[in-house]
């Protein structure tokens, strides 16, 4: 009897020594269960700016624009063209060029939203904009071939040299390379000059692409 109660405590000593068993694998999944797609590339931060459909100034990464193009609208938001800049009232306009000697019917711009007229004077062509058709326009853009005491903010002019405005302004990695004209800042948004015998003939400060 002692022998058998030793022999019964040994065998519930080793199976209590024993490691458990390892549990079972899973059931394979039902050819109908739904699993989440894995996102293809990098996803964005949560924090990252949202892309606008139709706003100009995300058109570059769908026209093969270079990488390294300036797209920052430094110049379009900083420069002025003598008086005259983006964004001015068209009341500021007429109170600093007088009654323009024409204006265009306004034309509903289905890739802004917008209605814009072309304001026209002898030295002067503004595009201007707005939500209506009837108003309040803005100036969108501002082109001048005169006065030559009309300057950019890093003091280029109308009879500049082209030594002057290369001096005074990086090119724009827009630019086209045509020899009588040079870009700084964007196509979206910057200066654009134009030469006549290497000097400056007009000065157009805006957005030359939409």
């Amino acid at each position: 009897m002692r022998a058998l109660l030793v022999l019964l405590l040994v065998a519930c000593q080793q199976k209590a020594e024993r490691a458990p068993d390892p549990a079972p694998p899973p059931p394979p999944a039902r050819a109908d269960a739904h699993v989440d797609p894995i996102p293809a590339g990098p996803i964005a931060p949560a924090d990252a700016p949202p892309v606008i459909v139709g706003d100009p100034r995300y058109a570059a990464a769908d026209a093969g624009v270079p990488d390294d193009a300036d797209h920052s609208f430094d110049l379009f938001n900083s420069e002025t063209v003598g008086p005259l800049r983006p964004g001015l009232p068209a009341t500021l306009v007429v109170r600093e060029l007088g009654p323009p000697t024409s204006k265009s019917t306004p034309t509903y711009e289905a890739a802004t939203g917008d209605y814009t007229s072309a304001w026209k004077w002898p030295h002067a062509a503004l595009m201007l904009s707005a939500d209506k058709p009837a108003g309040p326009f803005t100036a969108r853009s501002v082109s001048i071939t005169g006065p030559a005491t009309w300057e950019t903010r890093k003091h280029i002019h109308i009879g500049s040299t082209r030594a002057d405005v290369e001096k005074a302004y990086t090119r724009s990695a827009d630019d086209d390379g045509k020899p009588d004209s040079f870009l700084a800042g964007s196509m979206y948004g910057g200066l654009l000059f134009t030469f006549e015998h290497d000097v400056v003939a007009s000065i157009s400060l805006g957005a030359f692409a939409f």
